[in-house]
């Protein structure tokens, strides 16, 4: 989206006067330039987000849930936005919801809790109790988690100490 809006916004010039000299005008008289400016602004921000979850020879695991957050961040609509703006954020908002909220699993927050700059998980908002008991229970289910995973290790660990020992 990013690429498409500055091609838009730096050829624009140029089809115009194109376009006026074949009779054509109406094909550039639709795009509203304001609101591509925003479009640009916007996806400009993301990209890096897009492109760090995209590492190669690196495990992005931990990076999930919290580009998750910032992408709900950046998407939040701001005071300057036109209504075209605003609403085309809320839409981003609820299909970043709906589309990756869901794919977030236990994998995605262990990774993220075991890492040590993300630990505390302070990439998760807590604008209200929601979510400060969704943020406390969570951090206790991953304790389970991990301690129900440590438990399963040290069975197997026994297991095969007691067969090599027969």
């Amino acid at each position: 989206m990013c690429r498409r809006a500055e091609g838009v916004d730096c050829s624009y010039k140029v089809l115009v006067t194109v376009l006026t000299s074949k009779n054509r005008l109406e094909l550039v008289a639709a795009v509203n330039r304001s609101f591509n400016r925003e479009i640009m602004e916007l996806t400009r921000g993301i990209a890096d987000v897009f492109e760090s979850l995209e590492k190669i020879n690196e495990p992005t695991l931990n990076l999930v849930g919290p580009s998750y957050y910032l992408l709900m961040k950046k998407f939040m609509p701001v005071g300057r936005d036109s209504m075209a703006m605003t609403t085309f954020r809320r839409n981003l908002r609820k299909y970043l919801d709906a589309k990756f909220w869901s794919s977030i699993v236990a994998l995605h927050w262990m990774a993220a809790f075991l890492d040590p700059s993300f630990k505390q998980l302070e990439f998760i908002p807590q604008a209200c109790t929601t979510d400060v008991d969704f943020k406390r229970n969570l951090q206790s289910d991953l304790d389970n988690w991990m301690m129900t995973e440590l438990d399963a290790v040290v069975s197997k660990l026994k297991e095969r100490s007691a067969t090599s020992e027969m």
